[in-house]
């Protein structure tokens, strides 16, 4: 167990760098049956899980604010459940009988 841990810990660093203590590796090796390759694909894909959550936040908080605003202004308020940014709505141009 703790050879795996050295061997994960060589590759994302310290606590300081990656954030996943000791115990969440020896969890993730304990889960992927030691096996070394797998458990830091899952740190390294949980680290950037981590970053990209921390990088949105300000994102959706400024949403929130956004739509509070419009709340305050009596604005109807579009729920944002799942941001598409590059989705159209085909518009239908011809009439149906």
């Amino acid at each position: 167990m703790n050879d795996g841990l050295e061997q994960v810990r060589l590759i994302i660093g310290d606590v300081d760098v990656s954030e996943l203590s000791d115990n969440s590796i020896k969890d993730a090796l304990w889960e992927y049956y030691f096996d070394v390759e797998k458990t830091i694909q899952w740190s390294l894909g949980s680290w950037y899980l981590n970053i990209k959550a921390r990088s949105l936040t300000p994102v959706l908080e400024e949403r929130e604010r956004r739509n509070l605003a419009k709340e305050r202004k009596g604005e109807p308020v579009l729920l944002d459940l799942f941001p598409l940014p590059f989705f159209s709505v085909p518009t239908c141009t011809r009439r149906f009988r």
